[in-house]
């Protein structure tokens, strides 16, 4: 929700916007006694820690051991991360040492720690806290070190064990109630919530904001005989103290007991919820009698009986628990048991005794005499912190120089005390005045009510007296007024203001007191004049920014509201507001006169200042600057800069102007007429706020009243600064606002006044504009039409208005409303100051009367809301800048002229809406409106809902705009008309990346793009850009050719249409002749896709382009286009009322609501009656998915037979029940034949038109849904065509073509132009639902589909042909079937589930401790299981449970596969007995779960690649060996997590575990619960998804090879068992070779381990000679490693090639093995004696390469512990890699090459070095170093690389050459520029691939790592660039290239990776303005080409290379 109100809960406001800080300091008792608990002390801190939101500005912690002596482990600014402090905490070492000096570490940590050089943020108000932790009684005095720290505001919190002194540490504790206890340290845990719970309310409560106390009150009276006589003075006691609370159930509860020798409850604290009920009760309270008096006895009852639950204490909630005893004698009992027994329960309790009474019952240090309950009662922390308070101390200086001044002052203080509100527990006020000596005239517990303190202020005296003092006046208030005798209560943590008004310089010295207030937290706002030295205000102050200034004492006025905002601290909330949203315009006026020659540095230092605090930027804030002398001169205008660094630069670089007189109403005149205006950059028409900074040394000369009007007029907020030359009320009469009018003695001083304008000018505004409607203020007023014409619609208007009205915020502060009827005269309901609530509104709107009469004069009716409604006096808020609305209901055309009236409206800027019915005239509603599109319309105004909600959310729309301009011969005279028109057409678009957009196209022969729609995102970029077109020329015009070329150039997505998310797309063409081609194509193709054409035409073409437009009335025509502007105005105004038409539902209605008239055509023909119940129902079904309404959908319905009827048509019904049910009730037509072409040429003609309900004209989309049973008897196709050319989208038609429509959609859909991200590898899926068997053939589109990487899933019905649905399929399985497609449900489920690829699955297996040393942990062990389970999904094909019990021998309770639901395996664990037994052999247990339960037959998927997890919870030492059993499992690749508990050896846990951070401790198995979350995140880390690799095997299969072929066939079979082989994950294909090699099965053959197994054991040895290896290498290239084959290399996937070779190759396989590897192919190859050389240079690396004698050796080299380890052990193919015992399964599983959160990159820099960019070569420099410092340079991340060419390429250094960002930046700064020429582009690109792109400089391409190329170049290239530019990608490389207007685009787009990386600056000082696009490029591609690396190689501490899991 938004924040509250900022002036009712200022600080509110700051908890609101950020979380609060803390400086939190540990003291540990690290003394020798502690020395067995201090790993649970440590522990403590560390859990404690971790809930602090540790940061530099948020929450700090710092640490102190002590024992004898303190010592600081860290300080509050050591560590400024959660990290750090945790690692610095669980290194803590014991210190050791006695004895044990607590109170000499309290003084240390208080001297030491909470200190600003430790890092303490005390002064900055920041909560200190100390949390002490204790473990004995203090050797030394703490009481004196305890005080000094709550003397210092720190809040102690005391935690200590058996062994300490309860008391010591209830002294020590900010409140004893801030003291724990534990029994022992490793008791710590029980408190640490207690802790966490009262540290959060303490910081609650210090930033003064807890919600009103509540308290549980109980009163025990003495009922004995002795109180006989007395117990009516009791009894009223409880009443006055009863009436003093505020009780209710949720804030104070009463009880009361009587008591004598036994006690008797006569209410308790639930009995009552009213004040009256508890206080009648008390009246009528009998006094009980009876002896003896048993006092511990009543205090035990109320204990036991009172404050319970029962009873109504809320005592768990927190709520505060007091006891008032009243007692009149000595105990018969006992009552020191039972008081502490209260007391130790929290119950605070306060006594009233006699003489005779026992006082030790009170607590100790209670008041003796005197005693005043009430205060102490409520003021134990209990004031109502919701409510802000203050203490005010006003220090008046009272010397003989300010005695004139003195009426003044006063007047001030009077003032200011009025703001606030003083009370006892609210704000407090005290005055102080002095000259030599200070004096209080009256302290701040002097006077609890206003009235007091203001007839006080009224009655000061001057003082007198010389000289000033102002230092020891400052002494004095610290050490007289801010004290708690003088009413302060800082201590309370009350904030302390001191309020200064000194008029001189002080004669003593001000440092030491000021600072000496400032470390006491007052806070210090001093006030000067110009005979006070400012520079000793700003010391006194609390900061700079706080001293102000005034002329004399009676300019105090000015800055009175600055104070109050200061020392309010409203401002600190209006800093909350969206600065998203927040917009000004800010226009600084600069007194250049030669009077301000020494000061106008410090004025343009001012400026820059504020400047900087702005957010300069298009959309955002703009400046303007202007300096003014006898003239004004413009220094830079609004729309000049876009960039705060433009802007920064420009003032900077500002001159003085110089001149004399100074005229300041002329200036303000000319920035009024010159720079608060459109044309200027002001966006005042648009709501921005527009403010006027008036910087001013003098009087003016001239006169500046009417200019400063004429601004307030138009909405401009003025502030004006004057020195002491100034002349101050001139200053305030220009001002909006007096109090905005700010002074300084001269414009050094401006620093002081900075902050307090900024809060002013741009925070306290942006709360006005907030778009926030919680904050929002308007005021709103309703004109009716009140005429005989709308008596019947009256009620309607009125119950509009209060729908209306229900949705704002009818405040005083917020919106205001007025409603006015007129006829033939207005008049007033009531105005916009009559009614302050909503609920008086809505009242006064409900007994509205009709008013009648006439003529209608709507024109005198706006003339009087003008001069009578909006106006200060009736209430209206204009000059405050709050938006004023008008909205008009008019039922009827006017009487009088509205133009005049309407304007005066618009200038005066009210936004006019104008609400017309049939019997209006839309024009005039239009030209009363504030825009055209704030003109709505309905039939009738019982018709007003329909626009309710559009008129709440009016926003502007959106449109994509084409120009394309006749540029031909034929126009030249004409074109500077064409291009003027076009200008002014654009000024009325509102230009921004998500609102309008723009293109331009000039065609003649052939068109030309000036620029796209996302070409420019200004508008003043595009009028730039159109004002400076050039004639394009040439013949002949080909009208045709160009409309076809902005259909399928311009209206894409890449250039900017965003005609996908139903942005309304626009064409405005102009044309000057007849069109040579044909033109009728191309404008049916354009409106088709739904393009709205305009046109004008000149006496040749106006015909022609009558036919192009969507329309003929949005043509128009011109004899020449030199009379353009002729028509201008008329057209422009019909072109926007088009234009808004095409915005859905009107242009004020969000968007976001689609609309769509939908006809369904019936085939109702004999042939159809017993399928139309089916039919009827589909209809219904669709229907209920749309949502009909009048302005959303609407739906026809149409049956045809011989001849068509129309059962309903679009207009009919305006409800969806009414459509259903006339749906429902429809009935077959019959008849015959079918006549097709008829119905749809009926449809054309009668339903899609407006009479009949459509909105085609509006922009609606015009939808057919034809059902049809069977072929038509007449011709179709005209008519089909006409409903396209219409526009309407046609859903339906036979005969089936499903080859056509697949080949179509490969051709038309899945491309990049559509949309397609397919080359991205974005997954592209095709759902196909077929009712039938196709007419063509589905083979070769299938394919086609298949072969570009598609997904295809097809469901048909019982009349398709399955098995074609099977060969379209993906998958055969992704074929789908239902009987009718009223079964599609029930394969939905199915079909979302065949999506889901990316579904974790998980094995988990409990290993539970069930020995004797369990039984009584067991239960707990059992619950932990069935939490887990329950976040667990439990599912066959999802997780899987099992859960084994041991002791001396282990026990399955269920398998993995026992069950399949939750339910079944919760049901299952809850059924757990305890087994029992010993000894505890956990080593026996891990084997048998290795050998046992993680197997297939248990229902184990391990060898599917699903996780296998181990939970194992353990309550003890293991009697047998652990190490073998759980290195079995790890070699399995389970994941072992181990839980013990104090019993267990955690070394032996972290044994078994895979990491020993897997390990977990508990003290006992019922703190589980504590890690449970834990464990479910560490669960979450490891669940990684298995990688993917497509694995293709080559073997060789000549005669050589026939003995050794069973070795090599086993050998692939048991390398297919390791892999996870489906669709998703691994593939496998395997080829065999001798003279010509032969596919035994593809990548995408089979989807299954198994059919792969048995087709590998079903191989037949190929045989054959000679060996050709080559050849065999090159097909597996080109045939195996393809899309078509299944490889899905496109999509990042590893390719792996295993070769095993037994001979020499007959012919060469270099080449070929070269061509594999270049092309990303991994090669590992396994060869014998006669063929390992050869084998070795075939493969990637010649350790990726083995040897074995003879094949029939190859399970030499497979051994099965070879195998078991594949599955986590991996290498990295890097230097240093293992040449022997290669594990060949280890380098082929685990090509997992990277972490995908870790992008690596290898970037070169190939820079233009020639002598055309010696001039822009700094600046190229400077973008490489930009680039760099985005990067994460290091050995394993990015690595970069910069080569300059002009002739010849030269690299400045490679990519292994430097291994920091440092190191790079420094080589880039310290590039000079190469020289020389020819550009030799073409050269250097070879260059870079032939020597940088390589290993040995450093490339790691064969790693996978992306290869970026930028290249920077300025001009053509010499050589060809195509060839080595095609090589670069051939090996992958990503080229972007970026050029200059010197450079060739073509050449650039040929040289980059895809056209759309080839950018282009003006030169190269402009590169700046791409880096961003580039960067984002980069990223794409990188995020593309790395999309399947899931995991991080790194080397383990054992040394060895492993997987890290991270």
């Amino acid at each position: 929700g938004s924040p509250p109100v900022c002036q009712r809960q200022r600080l509110y406001c700051l908890l609101w916007n950020r979380a609060p800080s803390r400086d939190v300091v540990f003291l540990l008792d690290g003394s020798d006694d502690t020395r067995a608990g201090f790993p649970a002390m440590r522990d403590f801190v560390q859990r404690v820690v971790e809930t602090l939101a540790v940061d530099e500005n948020k929450d700090r912690v710092a640490l102190v051991q002590y024992s004898r002596d303190p010592a600081a482990n860290f300080y509050l600014n050591t560590y400024t991360t959660k990290e750090n402090v945790v690692d610095a905490v669980t290194g803590l070492r014991h210190k050791g040492g006695r004895p044990l000096n607590t109170g000499a570490a309290l003084q240390y940590v208080r001297d030491n720690v909470f200190t600003a050089s430790s890092g303490s943020r005390r002064l900055d108000g920041v909560p200190q806290l100390l949390i002490l932790l204790s473990g004995g009684r203090s050797f030394d005095n703490v009481d004196t070190p305890a005080a000094a720290l709550k003397e210092l505001g720190v809040k102690v919190f005391a935690v200590g064990t058996r062994s300490s002194d309860i008391r010591e540490l209830q002294k020590i504790s900010y409140d004893p109630s801030f003291a724990l206890s534990v029994s022992e340290f490793t008791d710590l845990p029980n408190v640490h919530q207690q802790l966490i719970s009262v540290l959060g309310t303490v910081i609650v409560k210090d930033i003064t904001f807890i919600r009103a106390p509540s308290r549980d009150v109980v009163f025990l009276l003495d009922g004995s005989d002795d109180t006989r006589a007395g117990f009516p003075a009791m009894r009223d006691f409880v009443q006055r103290v009863v009436e003093t609370l505020a009780v209710d159930e949720n804030k104070d509860r009463v009880a009361l007991v009587q008591y004598s020798r036994d006690p008797a409850a006569q209410f308790y604290l639930n009995t009552f919820n009213t004040k009256d009920d508890i206080v009648n009760t008390v009246r009528g309270l009998r006094h009980k009698g009876g002896r003896p008096l048993n006092t511990g006895a009543a205090l035990q009852y109320v204990r036991d009986d009172i404050f319970t639950a029962s009873s109504g204490s809320r005592s768990l909630q927190g709520i505060p628990q007091m006891l008032i005893l009243l007692s009149g004698g000595r105990s018969n009992d006992n009552v020191d048991v039972s008081a502490s027994a209260l007391k130790e329960s929290g119950v605070l309790i306060f006594g009233i005794g006699t003489q005779n009474s026992k006082t030790q019952i009170f607590q100790s240090g209670f008041p003796k005499s005197n005693v005043d309950l009430f205060s102490l009662l409520f003021h134990i922390r209990l004031v109502d912190k919701s409510i802000a308070r203050k203490d005010v101390v006003f220090l008046l200086d009272g010397s003989d120089g300010t005695r004139s001044g003195f009426p003044a002052m006063r007047d001030f203080v009077q003032r200011v005390v009025e703001k606030l509100t003083v009370e006892e527990n609210r704000d407090r006020v005290s005055v102080v005045q002095y000259s030599r000596e200070p004096e209080a005239n009256f302290y701040l517990n002097t006077y609890t009510t206003k009235e007091n303190v203001v007839d006080a202020v009224t009655g000061l005296r001057h003082k007198g007296g010389r000289p000033l003092n102002t230092g020891a006046a400052l002494q004095y208030v610290r050490d007289n007024v801010f004290t708690a005798s003088s009413g302060s209560r800082r201590l309370d943590g009350v904030p302390q203001l001191l309020i200064l008004l000194s008029g001189g310089r002080s004669f003593d010295n001000v440092d030491t007191p000021a600072a000496a207030l400032k470390e006491l937290g007052v806070k210090v706002f001093a006030i000067g004049t110009r005979s006070s030295d400012s520079r000793e205000m700003q010391r006194i102050s609390q900061d700079p920014s706080q001293a102000m200034s005034v002329s004399d004492f009676t300019d105090l006025p000015s800055i009175q509201q600055q104070l109050l905002s200061s020392t309010d601290l409203c401002n600190l909330c209006l800093f909350s507001v969206d600065l998203e949203t927040a917009r000004k315009d800010v226009v600084f006026l600069l007194d250049g006169s030669d009077g301000t020659r020494s000061g106008f540095p410090a004025m343009r230092d001012f400026v820059q200042r504020v400047v900087e605090k702005l957010t300069v930027e298009e959309n955002r804030d703009r400046v303007s600057v202007v300096q003014y002398s006898r003239e004004p001169e413009a220094n830079f205008y609004l729309n000049t800069y876009t960039t705060k660094e433009n802007v920064v630069d420009a003032v900077t670089g500002l001159r003085h102007k110089g001149g004399r007189p100074l005229n300041t109403g002329a200036a303000l005149q000319y920035v009024r007429d010159n720079v608060f205006t459109a044309s200027s950059g002001s966006r005042r028409l648009d709501g921005v706020p527009q403010l006027l900074i008036l910087l001013s040394g003098g009087r003016s000369f001239d006169n500046v009243d009417t200019p400063a009007a004429a601004l307030k007029e138009l909405g401009v907020k003025v502030f004006a600064i004057g020195t002491r030359s100034s002349d101050s009320r001139e200053m305030q009469r220009i001002s909006q606002d007096p109090s905005h009018a700010m002074s300084v003695s001269d414009f050094t001083d401006l620093p002081s006044i900075q902050q307090q304008l900024f809060v002013q000018t741009d925070l306290c505004n942006l709360c006005l504009f907030s778009v926030d409607l919680e904050t929002a203020r308007k005021d709103v007023v309703f004109l009716l039409d009140g005429s005989d014409g709308t008596r019947s619609g009256f009620p309607a208007m009125r119950d509009f208005v209060q729908r209306v009205v229900e949705k704002l915020t009818v405040e005083e502060n917020r919106d205001r409303v007025s409603v006015v009827q007129y006829s033939r005269e207005p008049e007033a309901n009531f105005y916009l100051n009559t009614y302050t609530t909503k609920e008086n509104v809505v009242d006064a709107v409900t007994g509205l009367r009709h008013k009648g009469g006439r003529p209608l004069n709507t024109g005198a009716a706006l003339q009087y809301v003008r001069d009578n409604v909006f106006t200060a006096s009736s209430g209206s808020r204009r000059l405050d800048g709050v938006p004023q609305l008008l909205i008009l209901l008019s039922g009827g055309r006017s009487f009088d002229n509205v133009d005049t009236p309407a304007a005066a409206l618009k200038e005066l800027g009210v936004k006019v809406f104008a609400v017309g019915t049939r019997s209006s005239d839309i024009r005039e509603l239009q030209k009363i409106s504030y825009d055209p599109s704030f003109a709505l319309s309905v039939s009738e105004f019982t018709d007003l809902p329909n626009v309710h909600q559009q008129l709440i959310s009016s926003r502007a729309p959106s449109r994509d705009v084409v120009f394309l301009l006749d540029g031909s011969d034929g126009t030249r005279a004409g074109f500077p008309a064409m291009r003027d028109f076009v200008q002014r057409v654009v000024e009325t678009l509102a230009v921004d990346e998500n609102k309008d957009r723009v293109a331009l196209v000039q065609y003649s022969r052939d068109p030309a793009a000036q620029f796209y729609l996302n070409t420019f995102n200004t508008k003043d970029d595009i009028v730039n850009t159109v004002r400076g077109l050039r004639h394009k020329g040439g013949r002949p015009l080909n009208t045709g050719a160009a409309l076809q070329y902005v259909r399928d150039n311009i209206f894409t997505a890449s250039s900017g249409s965003r005609s996908l998310q139903g942005i309304p797309q626009m064409l405005i063409l102009l044309s000057g002749g007849r069109s040579n081609d044909n033109v009728d194509v191309s404008a049916s193709a354009l409106k088709e896709s739904g393009v709205l054409i305009f046109g004008i035409g000149t006496q040749n073409s106006s015909r022609e382009v009558e036919r192009i437009v969507t329309d003929p009335s949005y043509s128009q025509s011109v004899s020449e286009f030199t009379d353009i502007a002729r028509v201008q105005e008329q057209y422009l105004s019909s072109l926007k009322t088009q234009l808004l038409k095409a915005i859905p539902i009107t242009p004020t209605v969000d968007k976001s609501i689609a609309r769509k008239d939908v006809v369904f055509l019936l085939d109702g023909s004999d042939g159809t009656r017993s399928g139309f119940p089916a039919m009827r129902d589909f209809v219904q079904r669709v229907v209920e998915k749309l949502t009909v309404e009048e302005n959303r959908d609407r739906v026809s319905v149409v049956q045809y037979s011989r001849e068509p009827e129309a059962n309903f048509y679009l207009n009919t019904y305006t409800t969806k029940e009414n459509v259903v049910d006339a749906v429902t009730g429809l009935r077959h037509k019959g008849g015959r034949p079918l006549n097709t072409g008829a119905a749809l040429q009926y449809v054309r003609d009668n339903v899609f038109t407006a009479s009949s309900g459509s909105r085609r004209l509006d922009g609606v989309p015009q939808l057919l849904i034809l059902l049809s049973g069977g072929r038509s008897f007449d011709n179709v196709d005209t008519p089909a065509a006409a409903l396209k050319e219409l526009g309407v989208k046609v859903f339906g038609g036979r005969p089936l073509n499903t080859g056509a429509a697949l080949q179509y959609v490969r051709d038309n859909v899945f491309t990049a132009s559509s949309g397609s991200r397919r080359l991205d590898g974005v997954p592209q899926l095709l759902i196909l639902l077929s009712g039938g068997r196709s007419f063509d053939n589905v083979d070769t589109p299938a394919a086609a589909l298949k072969e570009l990487g598609v997904k295809v899933f097809a469901i048909g019905t019982r009349s398709s042909d399955s098995r074609e649905m099977q060969r379209i399929s993906q998958d055969p399985s992704h074929a789908m079937s239902v009987s009718d497609f009223t079964d599609l449900p029930s394969i939905q489920q199915q079909l979302v589930r065949t999506f889901d690829l990316e579904t974790t699955r998980k094995d988990v297996v409990f290993l539970l401790d069930g020995s004797d040393g369990t039984r009584s942990g067991f239960p707990a062990m059992r619950d932990f299981v069935q939490r887990v389970v329950e976040k667990l999904t439990v599912e066959e094909n999802r997780d899987r449970v099992s859960v084994v019990q041991y002791s001396r021998e282990p026990e399955a309770n269920f398998y993995l596969n026992t069950y399949t639901t939750k339910e079944n395996v919760v049901d299952a664990v809850t059924g757990l007995r305890h087994k029992g037994g010993r000894p505890l052999n956990t080593g026996a247990a891990l084997q048998y779960v290795r050998d046992n339960v993680f197997t297939a037959s248990s229902g184990s998927r391990r060898l599917d690649g699903v996780p296998q997890l181990l939970i194992l919870l353990s309550g003890g030492r293991s009697f047998d060996n652990v190490d073998t059993p759980a290195a079995a499992l790890k070699e399995l690749g389970v994941k072992v997590f181990a839980v013990g508990t104090r019993s267990s050896d955690i070394r032996e846990l972290q044994k078994i575990s895979y990491d020993p951070s897997f390990a977990l401790s508990v003290s006992e198995f019922t703190d589980l619960p504590n890690f449970h979350q834990q464990l479910i995140s560490v669960l979450g880390t490891v669940i990684v998804r298995a990688p993917s690799r497509d694995v293709v095997f080559l073997l060789d299969g000549s005669d050589g090879t026939r003995a050794g072929f069973p070795a090599m066939r086993d050998f692939v079979q048991r390398v297919v068992e390791t892999l996870a082989v489906d669709e998703n994950k691994d593939r496998v294909a395997l080829v065999q070779y001798s003279r010509d090699p032969a596919a035994q099965f593809y990548l995408n053959t089979f989807n299954t381990k198994d059919d792969i197994v048995n087709t590998v054991r079903g191989l037949r040895h190929k045989g054959g000679r000679p060996l050709n290896t080559g050849a065999a290498l090159q097909y597996v290239r080109d045939n195996i490693f393809t899309a078509s084959s299944g490889s899905r290399s496109l999509q990042g996937i590893p390719q792996m090639l295993i070769l095993l070779s037994g001979g020499r190759s007959n012919d060469n396989v270099d080449v070929s093995a070269s061509a594999l590897k270049e092309s990303g192919v991994l090669i590992f190859g396994i060869g014998t004696q006669n063929s390992s050389r050869e084998v070795e240079r075939i493969v990637t690396d010649p350790s990726y390469s083995q040897s074995v004698s003879e094949f029939t050796d190859i399970a030499r080299v497979q051994e099965p512990d070879a195998l078991s380890r594949m599955t986590k052990e991996t290498q990295i193919f890097q230097s240093g890699f293992p040449k022997s015992n290669v594990d060949l399964f280890s380098l082929l599983f685990h090509i997992r090459l990277v972490d995908k959160s870790i992008a690596r990159k290898d970037v070169v820099f190939l820079l233009d070095g020639s002598d055309g960019t010696r001039s822009g070569f700094p600046a190229m420099r400077d973008f490489v170093q930009r680039v760099v410092e985005k990067l994460t340079v290091e050995e394993n991340r990015d690595r970069v690389s910069v080569v300059q060419y002009s002739r010849e390429p030269e690299a400045n250094f490679y990519l292994n050459t430097y291994t920091t960002k440092e190191n790079v930046v420094d080589a880039v700064t310290g590039l000079r520029h190469k020289g020389g020429r020819p550009l030799n582009t073409g050269a250097a690109l070879q260059y870079v691939r032939d020597n940088v792109f390589t290993a040995s400089s450093g490339s790691r391409r064969l790693d996978g790592v992306p290869q970026l190329l930028i290249l920077l170049s300025g001009g053509r290239s010499f050589d060809n660039v195509e060839t080595p530019a095609a090589a670069l990608k051939e090996l992958g490389v990503k080229v972007f290239a970026i050029g200059t207007r010197s450079s060739d685009s073509r050449e650039m787009q040929r040289i980059s990776q895809d056209p759309s990386h080839a950018m282009s600056v003006s030169d190269f000082t402009d590169l700046p303005s791409i880096q961003q696009q580039l960067l984002s490029s980069v990223e794409t591609v990188v995020v593309g080409v790395t999309t399947e690396t899931p995991t991080v190689l790194g080397k383990s501490h054992c040394g060895d290379l492993r997987v890290q899991t991270c």
